[in-house]
């Protein structure tokens, strides 16, 4: 949704309209922000997965990700958006730092008092989510 083809960013109101496609199929699993639609998925949502783990980690693993993909294209990017680090790459980690808390309470609210019919999961360790997705295999429409 974010980026297309050789690292071009799409325009808000495009990632905006792709977004509402992807959120009204029956089932869709969201990744990242992209928060100028958080209320209508929020909405639409049965669960909701809180990676709360420490910004020290998710700089280290966006490093140790970008070094092992280096040059090489993700599955999870359009074609021709291989791992690189220049400029974007410095400005993609000043955002993880400077946004670190800008949503925090927001999420957190979510998790403490979440709307009817939304099961929440807040995870804050590595152990926490590999116990979580052990449990959905075998059973992935369950939702312990």
């Amino acid at each position: 949704i974010h980026w297309q083809p050789g690292w071009i960013e799409r325009s808000s109101a495009e990632k905006d309209r792709l977004t509402r496609i992807a959120h009204a199929n029956d089932e869709w699993i969201f990744e990242g922000g992209h928060f100028r639609t958080f209320d209508e998925r929020l909405a639409r949502a049965d669960t909701f997965i809180w990676l709360d783990v420490s910004v020290w980690r998710r700089l280290w693993r966006v490093v140790k990700r970008t070094m092992r993909d280096l040059g090489k294209n993700r599955p999870d990017l359009p074609e021709d958006c291989p791992e690189r680090i220049n400029l974007e790459t410095l400005k993609f980690l000043h955002f993880i730092w400077t946004t670190r808390n800008r949503w925090r309470d927001k999420i957190a609210g979510v998790c403490a008092s979440p709307p009817s019919g939304l099961l929440c999961h807040r995870f804050t360790s590595t152990a926490q989510i590999n116990a979580y997705v052990e449990s959905l295999k075998g059973n992935p429409s369950h939702h312990p």
